[in-house]
């Protein structure tokens, strides 16, 4: 007789050995301190000789320095190295306020939070309390913390017990609070369309008197009996505020963007406007408030406080930006520090600054290292730059309402040359035969003579639809129409300009790059498409760019890149793809790499690919393999780009948050050497600026990324 077989006892004993086995593999894992030999890792870097100045020697010891080994140097040019400490608020943090070592933190998902700062680089959490609608703003006067909380009007909180923080009343108000000022016994409530209310909050808290304002009040500071209001598109609002009398308004001046922030210091009100960067305005007429200079931001300026000498301004996506002031009450820019987040607003606590970031939480900035700033080569523009081009040493940038923005690229600094204007809105820009070709939205293609004085429209034509990108190849000009049509238009010189052939495509059309007869046109989610456009008379769909399947479902064709023999493109959640272009009807996939987060832009030089992550912000990615991409490290800075190309060693960006930046390549070692694969002697040039520096390895398998490894002063 066969013995009966217990297999519902042999499941389980095959459950348990795996189980066992599972547990001492992550055990193994996590007390082993070795690491595969062929592992790239540095342990320590030694600085041999030179300078920074006149070139440097670094002397690394560590382990999987392979005969390969290329090493790059990139500036930090966001300046991350000043954040010194940070703590999730595990919602969206849009306000802070500091008193003693504690901070208090709207936040939009969680209300009042309450962080204990003693130890600035692991902020605590120590108290909270849910807040009803949205906790939009916050003030602290002695033991109170009073909360504007948007259509839940405002909340007064006793904060005896730090720990333990307890409503005590709520006031009602008519509109949308969105702001509020404390003294005394009364409080200043910003209440969105219905203007500013006076609340009585020791005595039954109720608001005892308003007045109206003719925008949105959204911001305020007081001085004196004087209550300035940031009034959205209204501008600026001076409201006196007497003892015993009603509140009125005296004194109003327009701003050019929308007034969200005021600070007021010795007699100037300082107003963060948005997109129309920070405004600075005498109000030592209080009636008569004048705009006295202007001083442009890379992203929108949401909040001003001053601590010390300087004015740190939270710039949303741009970050925080720090100024000091100068003659006439200007401000110069000495850095930007580039926040994981959205930068909404700040707060010093002793010498840090905190920054409510938005769904990053708390950030800690140390002010000790201001001075070591590294100031971006940029130049502001008002509206939002666009695409860009460059020729003879100018860069032609597409400005939006702001027209054609002609720039001359110096050694430190963008001037702004010329301005052109266009019926429409500049979208992107071409150069070819001595004219440049503006993509104007709605309003057609202009060509602009470039004769070195002055540049003017001397030809248009008008097509439907409204263009997106513009390309010039061999005298004709490629016209991407967002709405699904590829125009192709000609411009040969001593010739009016008119349309030669259109193609249907589909939509969205946002990207066209053409060579050897072919054009690729990037569509979104619907891929990439391939014209025969060898006869531009005759142009014709042959095909669309293939992908793999597993990365199908993420991508998003958004911008093309190409050479004389690949394609690159940024295709959203997908990262990049590479294409060989032996064949230039029919691609073949060589290379594809996630940049883990949405690449939306990307430009080609050399051995490097530079791609701007929505989510990772601007890449350097090593493509000397395109079959084995590498990311080589960031070029430090969130840009939102626009429009990118590459001009002798530096790359130029044009960013959504306003503005142009030229920021420098990364510089490769002029010369290394290898002793085995755990010691490597690296000799680099001189550096180009001072700053903070990551050092990149790579030889095109494997990469490290070593933060912040060189500081030149």
């Amino acid at each position: 007789m066969r013995p009966k077989i217990n297999r519902v006892g042999l499941i389980i004993g095959f459950c348990i050995v795996s189980y066992l086995g599972l547990i001492f593999f992550l055990l193994a894992s996590i007390f082993k301190p070795e690491v595969p030999a062929d592992d790239l890792m540095v342990r320590s870097i030694v600085e041999q000789s030179g300078t920074a100045a006149k070139g440097f020697s670094l002397k690394l010891q560590g382990q999987g320095f392979s005969s390969d080994m290329q090493a790059y140097l990139s500036l930090d040019i966001g300046n991350r190295f000043a954040l010194v400490g940070n703590k999730p608020s595990w919602g969206i943090a849009k306000s802070v306020e500091a008193r003693g070592s504690l901070c208090f933190v709207c936040d939009t998902v969680r209300g009042l939070q309450v962080f204990d700062m003693q130890n600035p680089s692991r902020p605590e959490i120590i108290g909270s309390l849910a807040v009803a609608e949205r906790a939009w703003d916050l003030t602290v006067l002695e033991d109170r913390v009073f909360i504007a909380a948007g259509e839940g009007g405002i909340h007064i909180v006793s904060i005896q017990n730090p720990a333990k923080p307890e409503l005590l009343a709520t006031v009602d108000t008519p509109g949308k609070a969105l702001d509020i000022w404390a003294e005394a016994d009364r409080l200043y409530v910003a209440d969105d369309a219905k203007g500013v209310h006076i609340v009585d909050w020791r005595n039954r808290p109720r608001i005892v008197s308003s007045v109206q304002t003719p925008g949105r009040a959204t911001g305020l500071w007081k001085d004196g009996e004087y209550l300035y209001v940031a009034d959205q598109r209204a501008g600026l609002q001076v409201v006196h505020c007497p003892l015993r009398k009603p509140p009125r308004l005296i004194g109003t001046v327009d701003t050019s963007g929308v007034a969200t922030s005021v600070t007021v210091l010795d007699g100037v009100a300082y107003v963060a406007d948005r997109h129309g960067g920070i405004q600075a305005i005498s109000v030592e007429n209080p009636a008569r408030p004048e705009i006295l200079s202007t001083t442009a931001t890379l992203g929108q300026a949401r909040s001003l406080k001053w601590f010390g000498d300087f004015l740190w301004a939270a710039a949303d996506y741009g970050g925080v930006q720090v100024f000091q002031r100068g003659e006439g009450c200007r401000l110069h820019l000495l850095g930007i520090i580039d926040t994981p987040g959205v930068a909404w607003d700040v707060a010093g606590v002793d010498r840090h600054v905190v920054v409510a970031d938005g769904k990053r939480g708390l950030q800690v900035v140390d002010m000790k290292h201001v001075p070591r700033l590294t100031v971006p080569k940029a130049l502001d523009i008002c509206g939002v730059a666009q695409g860009l081009a460059a020729e003879g040493g100018q860069i032609f940038v597409a400005g939006g309402s702001q027209g054609l923005q002609i720039l001359s690229n110096e050694r430190d600094r963008l001037r702004l040359l010329e301005t052109v204007d266009t019926p429409g809105k500049a979208i992107d820009v071409g150069i070819c035969c001595g004219r440049a070709f503006v993509a104007d939205d709605s309003g057609g293609v202009h060509a602009i003579a470039l004769d070195g004085s002055h540049s003017e429209i001397v030809d248009s034509v008008f097509l439907p639809g409204k263009l997106k990108r513009i390309v010039c190849s061999r005298e004709i000009l490629f016209a991407a129409d967002l709405k699904g049509t590829l125009h192709l238009i000609n411009a040969k010189p001593g010739e009016k300009m008119h349309p030669i052939a259109s193609l249907s495509v589909p939509t969205p059309l946002l990207d066209v790059a053409v060579v050897n007869g072919y054009a690729y046109l990037a569509c979104g989610s619907a891929g990439t498409f391939i014209a025969d456009v060898r006869r531009p008379d005759k142009a014709r769909l042959v095909g669309k760019v293939g992908l793999p399947d597993y990365i199908l479902p993420f991508a998003c064709a958004t911008t093309l890149s190409v050479t004389e023999r690949q394609l690159y493109v940024a295709n959203g959640r997908a990262g990049i793809q590479v294409y060989d272009l032996s064949r230039g009807d029919k691609p073949q996939t060589v290379g594809s790499l996630s940049t883990l987060g949405y690449a939306v832009s990307l430009a080609v030089s050399g051995e490097h690919v530079y791609v701007d992550d929505l989510r990772s912000g601007l890449q350097v990615v090593d493509c000397r393999r395109p079959n084995s991409l590498q990311i080589l490290g960031n070029l430090g800075a969130n840009i939102k780009a626009k429009g990118m190309i590459v001009v002798g060693d530096e790359l130029f960006v044009t960013s959504s948050m306003g503005g142009v930046l030229a920021l420098p390549l990364p510089l490769q070692a002029s010369h290394i050497k290898r002793d085995g694969p755990r010691y490597l002697e690296v000799r680099f040039p001189p550096l180009p600026r001072a700053g903070s520096y990551s050092l990149s390895l790579s030889d095109g398998k494997k990469n490290l990324v070593l933060p912040h490894a060189i500081v030149s002063p």
